[in-house]
């Protein structure tokens, strides 16, 4: 095998023809896996645990195959290891990414498109993705619930108290006897 391999390449040194060749055939391969992409964004999170709707575009004129990574650059959250993604000719595909926030903070997670398979290709360079965790959800509805009990309490005080006022102007004071 690596005798043929080197009666190969052999063969190709000194045309230049060939070697331009080359260089279109990877041209024209590095167009069509620009093709295929995953589209950025910026997600937030206002609780421990979602997902991400991740989009990919595929404006190929056939039907493709990838699996999407993902690298998280921090600890803060876990991600989702690997999705396999079949996009049908110019779509896009939704895929639902589960996260779990493990503190609070921003972080930049990097989506890899590749071949399928054990050892499957990058297709271009990552696109990265920018995740917020606020975690603000249970945070907001505590607030929330406990300025609406504050707000109720306060309407009952005043209504109880406008009552007790009119029930007051309504009774009949009582004669006053001279002695």
């Amino acid at each position: 095998d690596a005798s043929v391999l080197r009666l190969e390449s052999s063969s190709w040194r000194g045309k230049q023809s060939r070697a331009n060749r080359v260089d279109q055939e990877r041209t024209r391969l590095a167009v069509l896996r620009n093709r295929i992409q995953v589209l950025p964004g910026t997600y937030t999170f206002s609780s421990s645990s979602g997902s991400i709707p991740l989009t990919i575009s595929n404006d190929l004129s056939q039907q493709i195959v990838v699996d999407v990574t993902f690298k998280a650059e921090t600890p803060r959250i876990a991600i989702g290891n690997k999705h396999h993604v079949a996009i049908g000719a110019h779509k896009k595909a939704q895929v639902e990414v589960p996260v779990r926030a493990r503190a609070r903070g921003t972080v930049q997670v990097d989506a890899q498109l590749r071949t399928p398979g054990p050892f499957g290709a990058d297709f271009n360079q990552p696109v990265r993705l920018q995740v917020r965790v606020t975690e603000y959800g249970t945070v907001a509805l505590l607030i929330t619930f406990g300025a609406a009990g504050v707000l109720f309490l306060a309407a009952g005080i005043r209504l109880f108290r406008r009552a007790m006022t009119a029930r007051r102007a309504a009774a009949p004071s009582a004669p006053v006897q001279a002695g």
